[in-house]
């Protein structure tokens, strides 16, 4: 996460909401995953494919609720879920990457 897309709306929301991440740029990332130890082979973008896999996990979910009614505690807990996702989704569409990176342990 790139410093000046911290200060964006969706960004600041899902930060706000997921109080246990640590919004990183993709160097301070590879730094921190150095200093554990680790020689960092490869670093991926794969924010695009990650939001694909949320929308159509979401499209399934719509799917299985429209065949099977949820009870009126598994709506409350589908609707936490789902607010999740999409705060997540609009904050990878604000700046926040999703990376795939590969490392070797020295």
């Amino acid at each position: 996460l790139d410093p000046a897309d911290r200060e964006k709306d969706a960004v600041k929301k899902w930060i706000a909401k997921e109080k246990d991440v640590v919004p990183m740029s993709s160097i301070e990332m590879i730094k921190q995953w150095k200093g554990l130890g680790y020689d960092v082979r490869t670093s991926e973008d794969k924010t695009e494919d990650y939001k694909l896999f949320i929308i159509n996990g979401l499209r399934r979910l719509v799917e299985h609720i429209s065949e099977q009614k949820p009870d009126a505690k598994t709506k409350l807990l589908i609707v936490k879920e789902v607010e999740k996702w999409t705060t997540r989704y609009m904050a990878l569409n604000e700046g926040l990457r999703y990376y795939r990176i590969f490392a070797i342990k020295r």
